[in-house]
């Protein structure tokens, strides 16, 4: 997919009053999934954790990993496909933003830095304590996401490192679980 039209697509959708509209953190095992291919009336977001997956979005197939975002746009019709034997964990949300252009891709990355995974995991935090102020604090966060992918996009793409920042972020994650290189190359390729 091209970065620009990511870019010009991304540049046109009202973050300004991000509305959480489904939060939800599941595995492998959850009933929640939803294999037949469907669409939502709001964006959806899903952060891998962990696990593998390839997914029918519009008139692409992609390939998805743990660290990785998958963004659907409203009305883009699409189908996740786990890799079963591997484990799973993903957070996911519907996001309200309004009105917002047709977009007829998906828009996937990889997590460099950590950053989504972070807000990923505050706005799940949030949703599930119901505490004061936690509606203002998801859709700040909300914006914060729209925004980290908008830079995420606006630099250069860093594709050739993703595997080496799969592997340090793995290694990070499981530094205190036995696991061989077998158990790592699994995870990243």
């Amino acid at each position: 997919m091209d970065r620009e039209a990511i870019c010009r697509f991304l540049e046109q959708v009202p973050i300004d009053h991000a509305t959480l509209r489904f939060c939800e953190r599941f595995d492998e095992k959850s009933r929640i999934w939803n294999f037949d291919t469907h669409s939502h009336p709001y964006f959806e977001l899903i952060f891998f954790l962990e696990g593998k997956a390839n997914i029918d979005a519009g008139s692409e197939t992609v390939n998805v990993f743990g660290f990785d975002v998958v963004i659907y746009p409203p009305g883009l019709l699409h189908a996740e496909h786990l890799e079963l034997g591997r484990r799973q964990e993903i957070i996911c949300f519907w996001v309200d933003t309004g009105p917002t252009p047709v977009f007829d891709h998906a828009i996937t990355l990889m997590d460099e830095r950590g950053t989504l995974r972070e807000l990923f995991e505050m706005i799940y935090a949030e949703f599930t304590a119901n505490r004061p102020y936690a509606a203002e604090l998801i859709s700040s966060y909300l914006r914060a996401v729209f925004l980290q992918v908008r830079q995420h996009f606006t630099g250069p793409s860093r594709e050739a490192s993703s595997i080496v920042e799969r592997c340090l972020g793995y290694i990070h994650e499981n530094y205190d679980q036995d696991f061989d290189i077998d158990d790592l190359a699994a995870t990243v390729s």
